[in-house]
Parts: structure tokens; sequence; C-alpha cells
């Protein structure tokens, strides 16, 4: 080592190399197997198995959405509007006594048109037509075809579509996501067998790929003998899809 004297440096002979040639030794056989560690769990994390995993749970609807309303026509456009203003007034009145929230009653379409006969190629003025649609939340759907009815009953002539959905759907598709793993793992488990390796049943990576609702064609007819609206939700199927890798040796 050297160390500074008056004039210049000079090297200090009694310094010691704190490393002896037994600690050198010493350290390049740990880097080595280290190293070799290394080397090993990289080879075995090389092999890796990616697979796509379904699941789906089925769930009976909890929530109806209706749409109805009212038309009116006339010749005189302020007389087809306070008809057509009337009857929707109406239509709500005996929906609230059912039951049914103001949150739950919206107005979706609200439209005027003039209308016209062609007669002997001619385009004639037949009239104005006013349109009120409402979109109604029905959250008791053994009360659905009573409701529609009684909205009939009380001036409402159209009646669009019924649509099912679930109130809080975000618990099902949890559900539906779990059972996509396992999906994953069964898939896994049937590989290893069949290749006779050895599968970490514990994912490296998962991407949650897609999910969708299915949604119930709406069924909807006249009983015979009362003539009762009869309507039925049938399920709804809540599906999600993931990707999943594992690591294998």
């Amino acid at each position: 080592m050297f160390k500074k004297t008056s004039a210049k440096y000079s090297y200090d002979y009694s310094y010691k190399n704190p490393f002896k040639k037994h600690d050198v030794k010493r350290y390049e056989k740990e880097k080595m197997k280290k190293e070799i560690k290394e080397s090993k769990e990289e080879k075995r994390c090389s092999y890796i198995l990616e697979l796509e995993g379904k699941g789906t749970v089925k769930v009976k609807p909890d929530v109806a959405t209706v749409t109805l309303g009212v038309i009116t026509e006339n010749e005189e456009l302020e007389v087809a509007k306070i008809e057509n203003s009337r009857k929707v007034e109406r239509v709500l009145e005996v929906l609230k006594e059912m039951g049914i929230d103001d949150d739950d009653l919206q107005t979706e379409t609200f439209s005027i048109e003039p209308q016209y006969d062609y007669e002997g190629g001619k385009k004639v003025f037949r009239g104005f037509k006013v349109t009120n649609k409402l979109t109604i939340t029905i959250r008791n759907l053994e009360k659905i075809g009573e409701i529609i009815d009684t909205a009939v009953d009380s001036g409402a002539n159209i009646v669009e579509s019924i649509k099912f959905s679930i109130a809080q759907p975000d618990t099902y598709y949890n559900e539906a996501l779990n059972l996509a793993i396992l999906n994953t793992i069964e898939k896994a488990r049937s590989i290893e067998h069949t290749l006779k390796v050895k599968v970490n049943m514990i994912p490296i990576k998962i991407t949650e790929e897609s999910y969708g609702y299915a949604y119930p064609v709406e069924r909807t007819y006249m009983e015979a003998v009362d003539t009762t609206t009869i309507i039925q939700s049938g399920l709804i199927e809540i599906t999600a899809r993931v990707n999943t890798v594992f690591d294998y040796e």
C-alpha cells in the first residue's frame, strides 16, 4: 500500500492484503454455487403452460325493465299533446299506486311527428302523432304482468320490450371468475397426468380475458282464462374467461 511522505508517495511494505488465498477460493466457490442454482431455476421455470378457462353461473333475474307508453294522433297538434299528457299522467299515477318508486320511472322518448297519407300519388296531411315512452324498473317480478295490464287499462297503448337483469351482477360474476380459474387448474392436472410432468398448480400469471351476460328472451302471452299477461323471466347466464400461465418441470 502507498503512503504519503513529505515529498512523495512510497509503498508501505507493512500493509497486508485482507483477502487471503483461501478467502478468494471460498468466494469463487460460493459464486459458482449461486450461478449453478440460478441456472437450474431459470431452466426449470423456462417451461410454461398457458391455458384458457371458462366459468358460467346461471342466475334467476331479480329486476325487469319494461318500456311502454302512449301514442295519440289528432289533426290539431295541441289536442294530440293534451290527450297524450293526460293518459301518461294517469299511467304514472297508477304505477306509483302499485308501489313503483319515482326513481324507477323514466321518460325514454318523447316525439312529435306529422303524419301523411298518400292518395293518388299525392302526400296528404293527416295530422300529428305524439309519442311518449316510459322505462319502468320493476323489482318485484311477480307483479310484472299485473303492472303491464294496469298500465294498458290506464291508457298505455304500446309495450315495446321487457328486459331482465340482476341488481348486483358483480357477486355472481366473481363466482364465475373463480370457476374459470378452477377450470384451468383442472386442465393443468389433466395435462400433468397425461405427460407425467410436475405442474406447479399456483399460476404465475392470470389474465382476465372477457366477461358476458346472456339475457333470457322475453316471453309474453295472454292467459285464456282471465286475460292476465304472463311473463316468464328464465335464467341469466354470467360467463367469465381467463388466461392462466403455469410453470412445470
